[in-house]
């Protein structure tokens, strides 16, 4: 076994132990059996999140297939349905998204430190003024940028391309959703995969946060107040 994987295995078996202890043996099991088939790239499952998300928990159902797994999803009356092949599980949707939000958070891949990333425009030019700007990239300095005091952490922190650091320009803090590309991808080793397992466990395991996506409003809100003030690490 390599030091990647290594350090994958040490994570998930740190996110199905606190499944377990949040639900429940039986519970948490069944999380596993379901999410450990997206232990190698959780990104499908963060659909299935949105899923139980919308409206469909009073009315009509909504469904999902994960046809590369072989995973059917149904989401109605608040309870998400998986069909694992001739077995299926059933899930309030409170516990479905604790579950993927552990495992896409401890799971995720995180981009190496130097990589340039273009944000979409539209959802930026809707909460701030661009000007003329056609193209908004980040070089990213910062990952898995926890303000103190609790809340949300994000994804990555940087700063304007190519402008770089300056008097009065401040980092930008932003999650993976907002990402439309990667440009450039930064320098990767061993001990980057160590440091970033690092983070993950402080962050997800001793200080129970989550990432920007998954978080409730109010964790969200504190963690741009905190940006706003200047704040973070």
């Amino acid at each position: 076994m390599d030091v990647r994987e290594e350090i994958m295995d040490g994570l998930y078996g740190a996110a199905k132990a606190c499944l377990v202890e949040e639900f429940g043996t039986a519970t948490g099991l069944a999380l596993h059996r379901w999410l450990v088939r997206y232990r190698r790239d959780p990104t499908f499952v963060e659909e299935v999140y949105a899923l139980t998300e919308g409206d469909a928990g009073g009315g009509a159902p909504a469904v999902l297939t994960d046809e590369a797994k072989g995973i059917s999803y149904l989401f109605m009356a608040g309870r998400l349905e998986v069909a694992l092949g001739h077995a299926t599980e059933s899930f309030d949707a409170a516990c479905a998204r604790r579950g993927i939000q552990l495992v896409a958070d401890a799971m995720g891949a995180v981009l190496p430190l130097g990589s340039v990333v273009e944000l979409k425009r539209d959802e930026l030019a809707a909460n701030m003024d661009l000007g003329g700007a056609q193209h908004f990239r980040v070089v990213v300095t910062q990952r898995l940028a926890a303000p103190p005091g609790g809340g949300a952490y994000f994804d990555y922190g940087g700063v304007l391309w190519p402008f770089g650091t300056f008097e009065g320009c401040r980092s930008v803090y932003f999650s993976k959703a907002l990402v439309a590309g990667v440009l450039h991808e930064g320098y990767h080793g061993d001990e980057d995969d160590a440091y970033i397992a690092a983070l993950k466990s402080d962050l997800l395991f001793r200080e129970g946060r989550a990432s920007y996506r998954f978080a409730p409003p109010e964790e969200r809100r504190r963690a741009v107040e905190a940006v706003r003030e200047g704040a973070g690490r």
